[in-house]
């Protein structure tokens, strides 16, 4: 199916990254290290923490306001 919407929001291109922990299936929660790679071939990765706004050089601005609209795009993974 193909669904095409031509309403638009304003956006404004920031770099943000995720902090927090992790966990996957029945596993402990697991802290989140910059630049980890979670390796998971079967079942669900769950997050728990907060996003953070940088600017392009990685000065971080602080975290996402509640209510703040992100859109990202995942490879291969539903988020």
């Amino acid at each position: 199916m193909i669904i095409n919407d031509n309403q638009s929001s304003a956006a404004v291109l920031m770099k943000v990254t995720f902090q927090g922990e992790y966990k996957t299936e029945n596993e402990d929660w697991k802290p989140l290290e910059d630049h980890a790679k979670i390796i998971c071939l079967d079942g669900e990765v769950g997050l728990k923490g907060f996003f953070q706004l940088q600017t392009a050089d990685g000065i971080v601005l602080g975290r996402v306001s509640k209510g703040l609209m992100i859109i990202a795009y995942f490879d291969h993974i539903g988020g």
